[in-house]
C-alpha cells in the first residue's frame, strides 16, 4: 500500500512541475520500427543466396582470363566433383574416401537421372595426381564429358 502512495506523490509532483515552454514536455525516444523494417527486407532479400550457397565445399577455384560459361553446373542434379587443397574428393556434398568408390558414385547419379556431364571443382592448389585421377575415375564411370569449373580473372564490369 505504502508503494502506491509513493507512486501517486511523484506522479502529483511530476505534474506540477510542467513547465509553460513547449520544449520542456517532449520525450526523447529512439523509434527502432524503420531499423527493424529495413533488417527484415535485408534478411528476406539475402535468404536465396543462403541457400544456394549453402551446401557447397570451400574451394578455392583457379582464375582464368577467358572461362567459358557452363550453365549445367547450377542445375540441382549436375554432379560436381569437389577436389581440396588437401586431396580430398567429393561428389556433391559426400566425401569420397577412397578413389575406387568415385565410379559407382557417379554412376548412381545418372541412374538417378543426372546430366551425363561432370563438373569438376578443383582447387588452385590442388596436386595435379588427384585431378587426374578423379578424372579418371569418372571415365571409368562412362562419363566422357568433363568440364572444369574457373573463376574469371577479369573484374566485373559495372554497370551504370
Amino acid at each position: 500500500m505504502a508503494l502506491l502512495e509513493l507512486n501517486r506523490r511523484f506522479l502529483e509532483t511530476r505534474q506540477r512541475k510542467r513547465s509553460s515552454h513547449p520544449w520542456s514536455n517532449l520525450r526523447c525516444y529512439i523509434d527502432v520500427s524503420a531499423l527493424v523494417a529495413v533488417m527484415i527486407v535485408l534478411i528476406i532479400i539475402n535468404m536465396p543466396l543462403v541457400v544456394t550457397c549453402g551446401g557447397r565445399i570451400a574451394i578455392n577455384m583457379p582464375a582464368v582470363s577467358h572461362p567459358i560459361l557452363m550453365p549445367g553446373a547450377d542445375r540441382y542434379d549436375a554432379l560436381l566433383v569437389g577436389i581440396t587443397r588437401d586431396s580430398r574428393i567429393y561428389l556433391g556434398t559426400q566425401n569420397i574416401a577412397y578413389l575406387e568408390q568415385l565410379p559407382a558414385a557417379i554412376r548412381d547419379g545418372l541412374n538417378h537421372g543426372a546430366e551425363h556431364k561432370v563438373y569438376i571443382r578443383a582447387d588452385a592448389r590442388a596436386k595435379y595426381r588427384t585431378v587426374m585421377d578423379a578424372v579418371d575415375g569418372i571415365r571409368d564411370a562412362g562419363v566422357q564429358d568433363v568440364g572444369f569449373l574457373v573463376e574469371d580473372r577479369r573484374p566485373a564490369l559495372s554497370t551504370p
